[in-house]
């Protein structure tokens, strides 16, 4: 608490009028949230985003029967033991055993353990059925947990007809992602938009808000909040400083990834090869959007992207990329 509270002492806000920006010029927002799980259906969803001037081609894929089965099945099991007297503790747990073209097939495994964790009973206590091609799952349980066999039914019959919080947490996260935000809190969950980007600001504070419409009882209220930054020198260096040390983390931690692929006898694949391309453009485009933002040369985060760039290039002779992803050398 203490360091956002720090980072909010270093800014500055706007006046409440907004025909003030030409006096004082907006160099972007401090952004944080925190959502709640939802039950909301494609069409309202839909309605919500064009109520907020969002492109509908954010929304989430379409809801996928399989997905909606491994997830509904997956709620059943507990993360702590759950206690059933004489020092004896149970834990329900979920095993994926077969999934192919026709089906996707989950055993219900049941273990006890005694005080001192040694397990006394590990069984198998059901087992369920998805069909691929009719999108119908089938359950069969011992009697003594056919709760658990409503439970994954009724949660199955949701997943398949309404998105939930999941799929408009990755929905947010991707949009505040696209736009190369930089962390300005050590333990994360705080990001700094440029002025580019204001309107969605304005757009995913409203659909935000919103979205508790649909909210689920036992959740907290979503919030989307923002703070204005001025372009003053002080909020600059701010979030120079802090887009540097982002650019660093996220290079060191890419050459690492890329150093045990150098010493691997294998070839990357196509995917990895695009992966890392991606990761260097992505870097570059980051690097000159905000040097021309903050009016600075990003001297540090230059050399650094070029030494990644120099890494990827050796991923690619090592893959005869010309094969792999032709003019992939090229691109970066």
């Amino acid at each position: 608490m203490n360091s956002m509270n720090n980072i909010l002492d270093r800014t500055v806000a706007l006046p409440a009028d907004g025909q003030e920006e030409q006096r004082y010029p907006l160099l972007g927002h401090l952004v944080w949230y925190s959502l709640r799980d939802v039950r909301i259906s494609k069409q309202d969803l839909m309605q919500l985003l064009i109520k907020h001037n969002i492109d509908p081609n954010n929304a989430p894929p379409e809801i996928r029967a399989p997905d909606a089965f491994r997830r509904a099945t997956s709620t059943i099991t507990n993360r702590s033991p759950s206690n059933i007297g004489q020092g004896k503790l149970e834990t329900i747990m979920v095993r994926e055993v077969v999934s192919d073209v026709d089906e996707i097939v989950r055993h219900i495994i049941r273990e006890e353990t005694d005080s001192q964790n040694k397990v006394i009973d590990y069984r198998k206590i059901g087992q369920i059925v998805f069909n691929r091609h009719l999108e119908k799952m089938t359950v069969g349980i011992d009697p003594r947990y056919e709760h658990h066999k409503q439970k994954i039914l009724k949660v199955y019959e949701e997943y398949t007809e309404y998105y939930t919080g999941k799929h408009i947490r990755e929905m947010v996260y991707k949009m505040l992602n696209s736009t190369c935000p930089v962390n300005v809190r050590p333990a994360g969950g705080v990001y700094f938009m440029s002025k580019a980007h204001s309107q969605m600001v304005t757009s995913l504070e409203g659909f935000v808000a919103d979205i508790n419409e649909w909210g689920t009882p036992e959740t907290f209220e979503a919030v989307f909040e923002s703070v204005p930054m001025l372009d003053v020198e002080k909020q600059r260096k701010l979030i120079f400083d802090k887009y540097e040390s982002q650019c660093a983390y996220s290079v060191e931690n890419t050459m690492k990834e890329l150093t045990g692929l150098l010493n691997s006898d294998k070839a990357p694949s196509k995917i990895i090869l695009e992966k890392y391309i991606n990761t260097v453009k992505e870097l570059k485009a980051g690097i000159g959007k905000y040097e021309d933002l903050l009016e600075r040369d990003m001297i540090i985060s230059r050399t650094k992207c070029q030494l990644l760039q120099e890494q990827v290039k050796q991923l690619l002779d090592k893959a005869a990329v010309s094969e792999i992803v032709p003019d992939a050398t090229a691109a970066i």
